[in-house]
């Protein structure tokens, strides 16, 4: 009788949309961090400048965190009307991280 509960669990848990979702945003997380270290290693080592090469990879890395958040955003959410407040409110937070890097807007 063990075994058939084991059993029974085993199947509500590989069966569940989420557990799907959650193997589909770990394969995707993986493979963003794969091309970022990718880029990382191709791009950047043919910078002479140091302070180029701080910036790309600062650019990268930023990069990265962009698409593994519209990843899991994607996997985890039916309606993507909650991304564009995510996006409201976190882009004034990325321009002051970028403040030195990025060239001034028209708004300040």
């Amino acid at each position: 009788m063990p075994e058939n509960a084991f059993e029974g669990w085993v199947q509500r848990i590989l069966f569940d949309p989420l557990t799907g979702r959650i193997i589909a945003a770990v394969i995707a997380l993986l493979l963003i961090v794969a091309l970022v270290r990718l880029l990382w290693r191709n791009l950047v080592r043919r910078l002479p400048e140091l302070g180029a090469r701080y910036r790309l990879r600062k650019v990268i890395t930023t990069g990265g965190y962009i698409l593994g958040g519209l990843a899991l955003s994607i996997i985890f959410s039916d309606r993507l009307g909650r991304l564009t407040v995510f996006l409201a409110f976190s882009a004034p937070a990325w321009r002051l991280r970028f403040k030195k890097s990025l060239p001034p807007s028209a708004g300040g």
